[in-house]
């Protein structure tokens, strides 16, 4: 086996190949070029995180200081109420989600569709959520969602009243669909 020949990539970063005696006792060098990769990729993610994370502290700064980005939130965006406790910033886009009037955005944008808006505002909520330990906010919402047995069950009898009244009320859609 020792003059079975293997891929590598050597110090220089080159593909060539060896015997697996010279991979043997060049695998310093391997994992060393793998650490150097990775590590350069780290710290380019740690940089471009750093940047983002100045970037957002300036925008705060510029519109008054009301968003704060701290590191006891992992730096994802909040406001902190007059009680001192944390309001989260996608919780905010959430709302505005739930009350904005998007047949008025339509007449202002006629040449957006509605799938527009909810991408600019799904956009926003994302942005807002944004946070170093790139936990992924929504994700776990809707695990805690589907454990929460209460709202499981009320789904399911949602789903059901749906399924019931759709039966029930299909010999009246029938006779109007048919006359």
């Amino acid at each position: 086996m020792p003059n079975e020949k293997a891929p590598y990539f050597g110090s220089s970063g080159s593909s060539g190949s060896a015997s697996t005696s010279d991979i043997t006792k060049d695998n310093t060098n391997i994992n060393t070029n793998y650490l150097k990769f990775t590590v350069r990729e780290t710290t380019v993610e740690i940089n471009n995180a750093y940047e983002l994370t100045g970037e957002l502290k300036r925008i705060s700064e510029e519109t008054g200081s009301y968003v704060k980005i701290l590191k006891e939130y992992s730096l994802c965006p909040v406001l902190i109420g007059n009680d001192n406790n944390p309001v989260f910033l996608y919780r905010i886009i959430e709302l505005i989600d739930e009350i904005i009037d998007y047949d008025k955005l339509k007449e202002e944008f006629t040449n957006l569709s509605y799938a527009h808006f909810n991408g600019a505002i799904s956009f926003l909520k994302k942005l807002s959520q944004l946070n170093n330990k790139f936990i992924d906010i929504d994700e776990l919402e809707d695990i805690a969602l589907i454990s929460n047995e209460n709202f499981v069950n009320e789904l399911r009898t949602a789903f059901l009243n749906e399924e019931g009244a759709r039966v029930l009320n299909f010999g009246e859609f029938y006779s109007r669909a048919t006359t």
